[in-house]
């Protein structure tokens, strides 16, 4: 049975949102690769599938990453509110300085695809991203999106 969505709703001064996952979601184990995402349920194309909040992160902080398994895990986030406090003070704001962000949500752990079935977005303003299907999505089928990078790793 298809399960009905709410689309999320935003406070009228933006200050909040409510954060929002697909309930047809869920985190499979892969033996040849780890973890991944899939769908429990027929997914149409255009569907939001997951918005989830980020933590901005100065260039500088990524160094602590390196050594650690959070070190895959960060997204470019090629705009000008890289720390929560430039985006407090974003009126004063004018410059990058290579900026990147850990997702909060499922988005972390989908894999890479050269043909995938997502893909996503992000909110500046709002230190989010939108996960959506680009295809009809069938049941038990592994969510991917394209990481668009040369990849650190054999893709399986």
């Amino acid at each position: 049975m298809k399960t009905a969505i709410k689309k999320p709703q935003e406070s009228s001064n933006n200050l909040y949102f409510f954060c929002f996952r697909h309930p047809a979601l869920a985190v499979k184990m892969f033996p040849e690769k780890g973890r991944g995402v899939i769908v429990t349920e027929f997914i149409t194309r255009g569907t939001l599938l997951e918005e989830a909040p980020i933590i901005p992160m100065a260039s500088s902080e990524l160094e602590y990453l390196k050594n650690t398994s959070l070190w895959p895990y960060p997204f470019e986030w090629p705009e000008q509110f890289n720390s929560m406090d430039a985006y407090k003070n974003r009126e004063s704001q004018t410059e990058s300085e290579a900026p990147q962000a850990l997702v909060l949500g499922m988005l972390s752990l989908l894999n890479h695809s050269k043909a995938p079935n997502t893909d996503w977005e992000r909110d500046y303003t709002g230190l989010r991203t939108r996960l959506f299907s680009i295809r009809d999505i069938q049941p038990q089928e592994e969510l991917t999106y394209d990481y668009r990078c040369d990849l650190w790793f054999d893709p399986k």
